[in-house]
C-alpha cells in the first residue's frame, strides 16, 4: 500500500486567503504565517481587514462557494474523476 500525503490548500486547492485578497484587492489579506507566524494575530488581523472593508460573512460565503465549485470542476478534469 502507498500514501500520499500532500498539502492541500495551494496544491490541490487555491490558497483561499489570496483567492480572497485578489477579488476583493485588498492587499493585506495576502499576509500568511510566513510574514505573521502568530495564526492567531494573523487571524484577528485577516478578520479586522474584513471588518474594515464591510465584507459580510454572507458575502464571503457566496465568493468561496464559487471557488469550491470551481475547484471542483478543475479537480474532476485534472483526475478525471466524477464525484457526483
Amino acid at each position: 500500500m502507498k500514501i500520499l500525503c500532500t498539502d492541500l490548500e495551494g496544491t490541490l486547492a487555491p490558497e483561499i486567503w489570496q483567492e480572497i485578497a485578489n477579488e476583493y484587492q485588498i492587499e493585506d489579506l495576502q499576509l500568511t504565517t510566513r510574514e505573521i507566524p502568530d495564526f492567531e494575530e494573523l487571524m484577528q488581523r485577516r478578520l479586522d481587514v474584513l471588518s474594515k472593508n464591510k465584507i459580510s460573512y454572507n458575502e464571503l460565503k457566496l465568493f468561496l462557494e464559487t471557488i469550491h465549485s470551481k475547484t471542483k470542476l478543475e479537480l474532476n478534469r485534472m483526475l478525471n474523476v466524477n464525484y457526483d
